[in-house]
């Protein structure tokens, strides 16, 4: 399944509008495809994801390097597929506050 960016990270999945205002700054997070066999690769706004960085489970997606496992689900909206991942970032890391969503939309 290949994804692009729908939208920056969002505090929750119900906040997600599609068809709304997609997002105008820079994403880090800009394209996923989902492999069979648990594999991910991916493109952030400043390179490739190395290979094996991220791989994937049934409900999880994880990043080995910094040791998380992010919940994902997908959903159907309006005729299309989205992904809604759980953003882990420093915040949630070192700061203990809640993941926000990154929504990713599969190319047709």
């Amino acid at each position: 399944m290949s994804l692009i960016s729908a939208n920056p990270p969002l505090p929750t999945i119900d906040e997600f509008k599609p068809g709304g205002i997609s997002w105008r700054g820079k994403l880090l997070l800009t394209q996923l495809e989902i492999i069979e066999n648990g594999k991910i690769c991916g493109l952030t706004s400043d390179n490739e994801l190395p290979e094996g960085f991220l791989t994937w489970t049934r409900g999880l997606i994880i990043d080995k390097k910094e040791k998380l496992a992010s919940k994902y689900e997908i959903k159907e909206l309006k005729g299309d597929t989205y992904l809604f991942c759980e953003w882990k970032s420093g915040d949630y890391k070192f700061g203990g506050m809640q993941p926000q969503y990154y929504v990713l939309k599969k190319l047709k």
